[in-house]
């Protein structure tokens, strides 16, 4: 979750309950004391979870090797861990680092989460000389990237594109080898991103 979505729900759960308190009085809707709120044990383990990230000069984060990201849904944070990425002493123990936390959940994924950037900014570098290409991205929950591109592109063009990109760059290594554009990009038309 993006951190402006994180302060925008906790900024929003602020609200509420100053909104709702009286002098005196408990806030209605409010979780008894001691019971955490639903969606703060996600969150604090969350953060608890990026203490692990580190971040690069001039900006952006280095994920562990073997972390393919994760996602809030509901009162469960899921935590995606591409399990044939080689471990190191890089790796956290993801279990040790959040066993306090009972709203966690681990899934099992193929693609490390750094090896999906490096082929997002490689592709795009590349695609977007010849494609209307207007968004690209990981889906941390699909453990792939998401090209949305202008819907009068030849989507099997690109595909052909992303694999030669692919193989001209030496992008397949480690557990990316043998992986085509379609096992890594799902392709969908998508509009000009506008920043009025």
């Amino acid at each position: 979750m993006k951190p402006a979505k994180i302060v925008f729900l906790l900024l929003t759960l602020l609200s509420v309950l100053l909104t709702s308190c009286k002098a005196g009085q408990e806030p209605t809707g409010t979780v008894p004391a001691g019971k955490p709120s639903p969606q703060i044990g996600p969150l604090e383990a969350w953060d608890t979870l990026t203490t692990c990230f580190q971040t690069k000069e001039g900006g952006g984060t280095v994920y562990p090797p073997d972390y393919a990201g994760a996602w809030i849904d509901g009162e469960i944070l899921h935590i995606a861990i591409a399990t044939e990425a080689e471990r190191s002493e890089d790796c956290p123990d993801y279990e040790a680092l959040l066993a306090g936390f009972d709203c966690v959940v681990f899934e099992e994924e193929k693609y490390p989460l750094n090896d999906l950037l490096s082929v997002q900014n490689r592709v795009f570098q590349r695609l977007h000389e010849t494609f209307k290409v207007y968004t690209i991205g990981p889906d941390e929950k699909e453990n792939l990237l998401r090209l949305g591109v202008d819907k009068s592109e030849d989507k099997e063009q690109i595909y052909n594109c992303i694999d030669e990109i692919l193989m001209e760059d030496d992008l397949l290594t480690g557990v990316l080898k043998g992986t085509t554009a379609r096992d890594l990009f799902v392709i969908e038309d998508s509009e000009p991103v506008r920043y009025d």
